[in-house]
């Protein structure tokens, strides 16, 4: 194009002329020689390329499915070194997450030349290969600090696929390189959590080691209630550095934390500190948080939040309030409610990201307590892509490491990613509340330790520091949502108050297993339930027992409130027995509702068989009809577990309970039942019909010692039976002490020694005695294998022939003076038992030095010190056994009460004896009336007349084996 240099006009056309080509000149780098110029009626004209035109529709198109997910787009026209748009990235509910992602748009149609021409190959992900000739916008794209994308948009399809630019994506071809861009990722909202998980992935985190209370912790006001009860260590003063004011967040904090006497401001002038009667009546809605809160703290109801809840104005207001409410709901095990306060709250659709995500992590908390797991993980799964979001906000990183929790624990096991849980679960809240539970545990070592040593000083002012520590893990778990940790130091707390309180007082003795059910630590609750029923207070667990509906139990609490009734059930009133049994025939018979529920990782017909033998004795005649019904109609039973599990609930219905029709339906019942099952029905029809016991007996001469456990008076066996199964009895006793010899030992089952003893002194014709003196003798015999053997002895030794005694006496010394090697083979210390026996054999034989060993050695060996005392019948030994009753073992108490019934029962008692034992009667357990009940069996009430305020004492109890012992002895 040649430039005219004359005239006006033609300098005016010049420079036209020379801005068009200029032009002209960028422009045919990007447009073909043929679509750059075309003539029209004899002049130049212009004409867009069709790459123009693909590019910029392209650019526009892929904006828009950005703006389709809520983000923000904007070109980025004005400086294009590689991205075409930079990305605001915003969750789903439109609120932006403060951060940008980059974004690289290539366009074209699907043919020959373009960019999805080059499909992956064979074994590769879907998709198609991105080259560059050079590697200078790769190496722009994967060192920005700004994550990008490369996206593919289709013009032909409108549809558009992305790829993450990251140095492990990007492929070194020798001089250029290339991506592989999957067909799989398509910009859509089926992709928006992982388009958020990559905008926020290069986010700097914040380190938190070190970190302490500071007035110069920066945290944005609405962000200041949701830090007071998850991470209060960063809203809290710092101990050394009270202010003369708080805040009212201040004060939420100081209370999350249980730093309850640095509230209290009574004892330092300089302070001035909201009281919390104050708090309740400020027009401060913050104060009225607080009170609220220590409200809670103090009664333990969670509608204490009740009014401050709806008062809420803001969203953080509403979001806190709704949080708390609804943990302290589920330390209540009312996960319904707590569910209701959630979604009303997050209905308002109005609180930020951080707050929705702590509604929602509570939420998912119910639905798991509930059974939802399905939705639960959903929610789960939504809250754990705001983890690197704001990793400089540690309750965030909190609620995201509980949602990562939630997902593990409702995954299947081989679904289950450990790894990201533990990244997830790893946080500085964590590492705070830990923290304050080391500090918890150390203090309430000390205390026992100090008792130990017994230090009687008192520290003034000092208030329950370790019970302070573990109440505020188990508030700042809860709060947070993390039931697990909830759970853990729920269960301390509880124990803690158990050891505290003791006897002392029923009502924290019943918060402590409601709480042990809650948090669902079954085996903690049933220990402490066996401590309270044997021991006291057992009325505390028939108060808990009226409590429980196994129809609302959580997933968290349903195993352990089954547990709880079957440890329970021999103080449950008839109404909870009543329930109890219904609840677990119905269970039994179809238990496909409960495992929909409550997707158990226990068997639930094995639970419910339990509690079904374990509570039908205290039943009513009613339900316990049904329960005869259901095992009359059970079908053929072949499984062993189950067999044993039925024979229990055989045992636990009373004789007279049965009639005449259900023994025939026994009777009649087919073959195929597992020896188990069988056993349980002999055993019953063999109390009344004659024919079964004459069948058993001529089991047990063919050698069948399940037979013998079905006879319901082994003194009804004839010599040849006797000695079928005495033969049988020696050849395993053989077999058991060659493994003991050799170091193998095992444990329950049949007492082998303790069977053979019994047939030994009932059928003295038939008597051998030589392998219970081998039993005796051999040193490597378990202490187990000897204990029902010793005890038969003490009991019977009348019927021990004289010659087998003088043998026996020395091996009884032996054992009485040997050292306890407290290993696993010597679990129980059989010192005691064996002075006992020796005693019993040969009276005198034990020297009163050896009885004051006995007097002063430990809890076992006290009771069977009393049983010495007791068996010399000597009236005047009264103030002995008087001085035992005060004894701080009961199992000690329990053994004088079991040789003052003895007393009773073979009228050699005396009026202070029986004073003595109504006094030891009154305890708050069942032990001792359990055994003075079994100690006065068979004897008609009648006979002890004389004894009306023992009697009546007996068959009014609470427990239900013993009112029935009397109850039978009364018909």
């Amino acid at each position: 194009m040649a430039l005219k240099k004359s005239g006006k006009v033609d300098r005016c056309q010049d420079y036209v002329d020379l801005i068009v080509f200029a032009w002209l000149r960028t422009f045919a780098t990007h447009v073909p020689l043929q679509e750059r110029m075309v003539r029209h009626n004899g002049n130049m004209a212009m004409r867009a390329g069709k790459t123009e035109r693909i590019g910029t529709s392209g650019q526009s198109k892929v904006k828009a499915k950005f703006e389709d997910l809520e983000w923000g787009a904007n070109p980025n026209d004005d400086h294009d070194l590689g991205t075409d748009l930079w990305l605001h990235a915003r969750d789903e509910r439109r609120f932006d997450l403060g951060v940008l992602v980059g974004a690289q748009i290539k366009s074209s149609d699907d043919g020959d030349g373009s960019y999805f021409s080059s499909p992956s190959a064979a074994g590769e992900p879907d998709g198609w290969w991105y080259y560059e000739s050079d590697q200078d916008h790769f190496k722009y794209w994967t060192e920005h600090s700004v994550p990008h994308l490369l996206v593919l948009h289709n013009h032909a399809s409108g549809i558009s696929y992305w790829a993450h630019v990251t140095k492990e994506a990007v492929k070194d071809t020798g001089k250029g390189a290339k991506i592989l861009v999957p067909a799989s990722q398509t910009l859509d909202a089926t992709h928006r959590d992982q388009l958020i998980a990559i905008a926020t992935s290069q986010r700097p985190g914040t380190t938190w080691a070190g970190s302490v209370w500071s007035r110069k912790n920066k945290i944005f006001r609405e962000d200041r209630l949701r830090y007071a009860v998850i991470a209060p260590r960063l809203i809290a003063p710092h101990p050394n550095d009270m202010p003369q004011t708080l805040e009212p967040e201040q004060a939420l904090a100081l209370l999350t934390q249980m730093r309850l006497h640095e509230l209290d401001s009574t004892h330092n002038r300089d302070r001035q500190y909201t009281s919390v009667d104050e708090a309740a009546a400020s027009d401060n809605w913050w104060w009225r948080l607080y009170a609220a809160l220590y409200k809670y703290v103090e009664t333990a109801d969670p509608q204490s939040f009740d009014s401050v809840r709806a008062a809420a104005s803001t969203a953080d207001e509403r979001a806190a309030s709704s949080a708390m409410q609804a943990a302290s709901f589920m330390e209540s095990g009312r996960s319904q409610e707590a569910q209701k306060v959630l979604c009303d709250a997050l209905a308002y659709d109005d609180a930020s990201p951080a707050d929705n995500a702590w509604l929602k992590v509570q939420l998912a908390r119910c639905l798991t307590d509930m059974g939802n797991t399905i939705e639960a993980q959903r929610i789960a799964l939504d809250i754990q892509q705001l983890r690197q979001s704001a990793p400089e906000d540690p309750t965030l990183l909190a609620i995201s490491g509980v949602a990562a929790n939630i997902v593990f624990s409702t995954s299947p096991l081989g679904n289950r990613d450990l790894g990201e849980t533990v990244i997830g679960r790893d946080t500085p809240a964590v590492w705070w509340r830990s923290q304050a539970l080391a500090t918890g545990l150390s203090d309430h070592f000390d205390g026992d330790f100090k008792s130990w040593a017994n230090d009687k000083s008192v520290a003034w002012g000092k208030s329950d520091t370790a019970w302070l520590s573990l109440r505020a893990v188990s508030l700042m778990s809860g709060f947070a949502g993390d039931h697990p940790n909830w759970r853990h130091s729920l269960s301390l707390l509880a124990q803690r108050q158990l050891m505290t309180y003791g006897e002392a007082s029923i009502k924290p003795i019943v918060e402590a297993l409601h709480d042990l059910r809650w948090c669902g630590d079954k085996k903690a609750l049933e220990r402490a339930t066996r401590r309270v029923v044997w021991d006291g207070p057992a009325i505390a667990a028939q108060q808990v027992g009226r409590e429980i509906d196994l129809n609302s139990s959580t997933r968290t609490s349903i195993q352990s409130d089954i547990s709880f009734l079957v440890s329970a059930a021999d103080v449950l009133d008839t109404p909870t027995a009543d329930r109890s049994v219904e609840w677990a025939l119905h269970t039994i018979t179809d238990p496909r509702p409960f495992i929909k529920k409550y997707q158990p990782m226990f068997s639930v017909c094995h639970d419910a068989l339990k509690l079904l033998s374990a509570a039908v004795p205290a039943a009513s005649d009613g339900i316990r009809r049904k329960a005869i019904d259901h095992v009359l109609a059970v079908p053929i039973q072949t499984d062993q577990h189950r067999a044993i599990l039925y024979s229990r609930v055989f045992n636990a219905i009373d004789q007279q309970s049965w009639t005449n029709a259900d023994m025939e339906k026994l009777r009649s019942r087919g073959a195929g039942d597992h020896p188990e099952f069988k056993a349980a029905i002999d055993s019953l029809l063999a109390e009344q019909d004659e024919s079964v016991r004459e069948r058993l007996i001529e089991e047990v001469r063919s050698g069948s010692l399940q037979a013998l456990d079905s006879i319901p008076d082994l003194r009804c066996l004839d010599p040849e039976a006797v000695k079928s199964a005495i033969d049988v009895l020696r050849d395993e006793l053989s077999q058991q002490q060659n493994a003991a010899r050799g170091g193998a030992y095992g444990f329950g089952g049949r007492d082998l020694g303790r069977t053979l003893s019994i047939l030994n002194v009932w059928h003295p014709e038939a008597a051998n005695w030589e392998p219970i003196i081998e039993l005796i003798t051999e040193p490597s015999t378990a202490a187990d294998h000897l204990r029902g053997t010793l005890l038969i002895l003490s009991q019977m030794p009348e019927r021990v022939p004289s010659h087998v005694a003088e043998r026996i006496t020395p091996l009884l010394r032996e054992r009485m003076v040997a050292v306890w090697k407290r290993d696993p083979s010597d679990r129980t210390d059989i010192r005691g038992l064996a002075a006992a026996a020796l005693d019993a054999i040969r009276p005198g034989a034990l020297s009163d030095e050896e009885l004051w060993s006995l007097m002063g050695g430990t809890g076992d060996q006290r009771s069977l010190a009393v049983f010495v005392i007791s068996r010399r019948r000597n009236p005047a030994d009264i103030n002995l056994l008087a001085s035992f009753s005060g004894d701080d073992d009961a199992g000690v108490r329990s053994a004088v009460a079991s040789a003052l019934a003895g007393w009773l029962r073979e009228g050699i008692s005396t009026q202070e004896s029986e004073q003595l034992l109504v006094k030891l009667l009154n305890e708050p357990g069942i032990r001792l009336a359990r055994d003075v009940s079994n100690a006065l069996s068979g004897v008609q009430t009648d006979n002890l007349g004389d004894y009306r305020n023992t009697v009546d004492l007996l068959k009014s109890h609470m427990s239900t084996s013993v009112r029935r012992t009397f109850i039978a002895a009364e018909e």
